[in-house]
């Protein structure tokens, strides 16, 4: 071996085998030291989860107001007094319509104002200060609506009692003058109130009975009602009246609108009383009128003494509780 290899050569291989075995030692510490920056501690993993879940509740948080502040905009059903529905109305029509959130159209029950956009008909005599009075009392506003009886009417329009900020709208429209009584069976839950409040607009001449030639067609009758004793009046919100159990007396009526004589005939009569034709009949089915020509008209007879009566107009005889005959 001494001869084979001289000093020279025997350092030179030394010296290359050092090389070589400190040059693999970088190149693993090099690639196990990646490999532990590579993999975190415990402890950092641990961090890493609780921050991550922290995030992902922010997230859900955050998602969850997105969706109550996008569905806020929609008005949810809610309930004020019993039997109400609250919801925002978006546009007024007329007098007694409006639009609510959704797109469906509400018809006030029991009354009816000037028309001011019916098709092919003119803007009738204080149809316009009707309108602006309902977008003064309710445009843009949350009110309440209640239900009668019938849902919708003949155009799908909803059909609804309306309050807003302690006022009955339809008795307010009423009894201030800018619409008439006209309730139609069978809603006719508020019918009394708002014929009393026709009355009280009649006789102060207001809105549109001080400004607008006289409709005797659309003038409630002047029939008296007996006193009432432990029953409630017929005061709701928005008037100056109040309830009350007391007995209540009525003072006498002094003002004669469409009145109608009876003629002198025995307690049952089959005799038109004059221009007044229509027979306001009282049967097991309810108070029923019939129309010359009606199938029953001939041969239904009306008995003054049991409260039957003749009315002159159809209009007359719905607001005195009558119900058109179904073969008429």
């Amino acid at each position: 071996m001494n001869n084979q290899f001289s000093p020279k050569l025997k350092k030179a291989i030394f010296v290359l085998l050092f090389v070589l075995v400190f040059s693999s030692g970088w190149v693993v510490n090099g690639m196990f030291g990646q490999k532990n920056e590579a993999s975190p501690s415990p402890s950092a993993s641990a961090e890493q989860k609780v921050e991550q879940t922290e995030v992902d509740k922010s997230r859900e948080q955050a998602n969850s107001d997105n969706l109550n502040e996008s569905s806020s905009s929609v008005l949810p059903a809610e309930t004020g007094v019993a039997g109400r529905q609250k919801v925002q109305v978006v546009r007024v029509v007329d007098g007694d319509t409006i639009e609510i959130e959704g797109g469906q159209i509400i018809r006030y029950i029991g009354v009816d104002t000037p028309e001011t956009v019916k098709p092919n008909t003119a803007v009738q005599c204080f149809g316009k200060e009707a309108s602006n009075k309902n977008k003064e009392l309710v445009d843009g506003k949350i009110i309440e609506i209640e239900k009668d009886i019938s849902e919708t009417d003949r155009y799908d329009r909803l059909l609804r009692y309306v309050f807003v900020d302690d006022v009955f709208v339809n008795q307010y429209l009423v009894g201030e003058g800018y619409a008439y009584s006209s309730s139609y069976p069978p809603d006719v839950k508020y019918q009394e109130v708002f014929r009393e409040a026709q009355k009280k607009a009649e006789e102060e001449s207001k809105g549109l009975w001080g400004a607008c030639p006289i409709n005797e067609k659309k003038k409630v009758s002047t029939s008296t009602s007996a006193p009432t004793t432990g029953t409630k009046s017929t005061a709701v919100l928005g008037t100056s009246t109040s309830q009350t159990n007391s007995p209540t007396v009525k003072p006498a009526e002094t003002t004669t609108v469409t009145t109608v004589s009876v003629p002198p005939t025995t307690a049952s009569s089959t005799v038109s009383n004059g221009d007044c034709k229509i027979k306001g009949n009282i049967s097991t089915s309810g108070k029923i009128y019939h129309l010359p020509g009606c199938g029953s008209y001939e041969k239904t007879g009306i008995n003054l003494s049991q409260g039957e009566k003749w009315f002159c107009t159809e209009d007359e005889a719905v607001n005195a509780g009558w119900r058109k005959a179904k073969n008429c």
